[in-house]
Order: structure tokens, then C-alpha cells, then sequence
């Protein structure tokens, strides 16, 4: 399954699956058991204590990723932390279900090299509202 986050596109295979291989960041029965909520939670947290804005660790976006395809049957995340965030709770979030061609057009772009965000704004974000 393709994935889109921010501005790349994840290959997290089999979501349940990759949610299982993450054991070294969240034990399989705590993941689903999660709710919606405290899903957003684990994200929104970790793009606030992100060290590279807007890049978690790639482990932690894969989990994330997995997490709300399963919870929220979404292929599509974006995730913000304005300049004036001064907790977790402060980072902005936007789901979407997005066409699989689109994902595999980004995924092949991808592969040239990183996605411009303002390409993945247009053709995503600003067509998800």
C-alpha cells in the first residue's frame, strides 16, 4: 500500500503487518487497541518533538502511516507544526483518501527525486477539501 505523508510517499506494504514489525517503537496489542484520537496523538507528537522539522525518525512515519490507513482507511496524511507551537496539541492534521494512480504518479516521482511540496499541495491537498 502506497501512502502519502507530507510531502513522500511510503511503501507500507501490508499496514497490519508493518504495524507488527514496529515492536521496538510500540507493542502490537497497544497499537490496536488505539483509538483515532490517541492515533493523531502519537503523530501530532511526533512531528512537534521532531529534530528535523517535519521529519520523525522513518520508522515512526512508517508506524504512523500504517496506523491511520488501518484506523482511519485513509492513504493520505499531512501534519504541520506552525512556527508559534508551543505543545503537541498545536500541530495542525489533514486526512484524505487519495486516488491510487495519483499515489503511483507521486511514487514514480519520488524515485527522480524528493517531491516538491507545492506539487503535492496542488495535486492533493488542495483537491481534498
Amino acid at each position: 500500500m502506497l501512502f502519502l505523508l507530507n510531502d513522500e510517499v511510503l511503501d507500507l506494504g501490508d499496514p497490519p503487518t508493518r504495524i507488527a514489525e514496529a515492536r521496538e517503537l510500540i507493542r502490537q496489542s497497544e497499537a490496536l487497541r488505539m483509538s483515532r484520537r490517541e492515533t493523531l496523538d502519537l503523530a501530532k507528537t511526533a512531528y512537534f518533538k521532531a529534530t528535523v522539522p517535519g521529519r520523525p525518525p522513518l520508522r515512526l512515519r512508517m508506524l504512523i502511516s500504517a496506523l491511520i490507513a488501518v484506523k482511519f482507511e485513509a492513504d493520505a496524511a499531512l501534519f504541520v507544526k506552525p512556527a508559534n507551537a508551543r505543545v503537541s496539541n498545536d500541530v495542525l492534521s489533514r486526512l484524505a483518501t487519495t486516488p491510487m494512480t495519483l499515489l503511483a504518479h507521486l511514487y514514480q516521482m519520488q524515485r527522480l527525486g524528493p517531491l516538491e511540496p507545492d506539487y503535492v499541495n496542488d495535486a492533493v491537498w488542495r483537491h481534498a477539501a
